[in-house]
């Protein structure tokens, strides 16, 4: 992430439910409801101020519906999006956000992200 020395930076994970993703899965159970996002998420330990969010999109939709905080360089499930349709085309980013620290640099994440979908089929 580009941190800049007046107006912080702004970094995003996205993770999307692909038909390939699911080209294994037999049909019935390729859609469903989500009963929980686990996930996986990083810090940037040179940063100040960090805040992070789980956002939710519907299917090919650019905006989120909703973005939930969760901590830094943690794991946990977020269930606020229990109910919500899981099928290909959804999304979740990890938004983080950092404030401005007086100096341009660049800030490099502790870890990998991740996200894990559970689901009921229909």
């Amino acid at each position: 992430m580009l941190v800049l020395s007046s107006a912080g930076g702004l970094s995003s994970s996205l993770f999307s439910i692909l038909h390939g993703d699911l080209r294994d899965i037999p049909l019935e159970s390729k859609t469903g409801k989500i009963t929980g996002i686990n996930y996986t998420s990083a810090n940037y330990p040179d940063s100040f101020g960090e805040i992070v969010e789980l956002c939710f999109y519907r299917a090919y939709n650019n905006n989120p519906i909703k973005c939930e905080p969760i901590v830094p360089n943690s794991t946990g499930e977020v269930t606020v999006f229990n109910g919500e349709s899981f099928k290909p085309g959804i999304q979740v980013s990890i938004v983080h956000r950092v404030e401005a620290t007086g100096t341009f640099h660049y800030s490099t994440p502790n870890r990998i992200e991740s996200i894990t979908f559970n689901y009921t089929t229909n």
